[in-house]
């Protein structure tokens, strides 16, 4: 089973997982413009059409108190396109609230270690994938990727 898993977001990630171990991992592609940063959602599209996965899992977000007006907007357009980019592909995709993926794939991991925590479960769970230990995007989304392996 080929499952995607994406942090949504201009510092999320994409993660590839091919029966249970990560095959391939980006960050997450950006375009950079006079009106600032958003998600590339054309080389997001060409990502998910060259896998072909069997299912895209993309963490549902939501703003964060104390964020500005501007990123909140953005988020919101990276988030949306991300959803649009699979429906317009016809690939099924789920959405996962953090609270539910992290509790089952951070099981038993301290929880003061913040975003730490993804990565530091990717160096012992995932070795060979080198990208997961020093991104927190990208080990989110292998976490995401792995979530919905157990569960679809």
């Amino acid at each position: 089973m080929t499952v995607i898993g994406i942090d949504p977001g201009l510092k999320g990630g994409i993660v590839v997982m091919v029966d249970g171990r990560i095959a391939k991992a980006f960050k997450m592609p950006v375009v950079k413009g006079d009106g600032g940063s958003w998600v590339d959602f054309a080389d997001v599209a060409s990502i998910i059409r060259y896998e072909r996965p069997d299912l895209v899992a993309i963490e549902k977000v939501h703003s964060m108190p104390g964020q500005g007006v501007a990123s909140v907007f953005t988020f919101g357009l990276g988030f949306g396109g991300l959803i649009g980019v699979c429906a317009g592909l016809s690939f099924p995709y789920v959405l996962v609230r953090p609270q539910n993926w992290q509790k089952v794939v951070f099981a038993g991991l301290d929880k003061d270690l913040g975003k730490r925590r993804g990565i530091m479960h990717c160096k012992q769970r995932y070795p060979e994938c080198e990208s997961s230990h020093k991104h927190d995007g990208i080990a989110d989304a292998a976490c995401i990727a792995e979530w919905a392996s157990m569960n679809y």
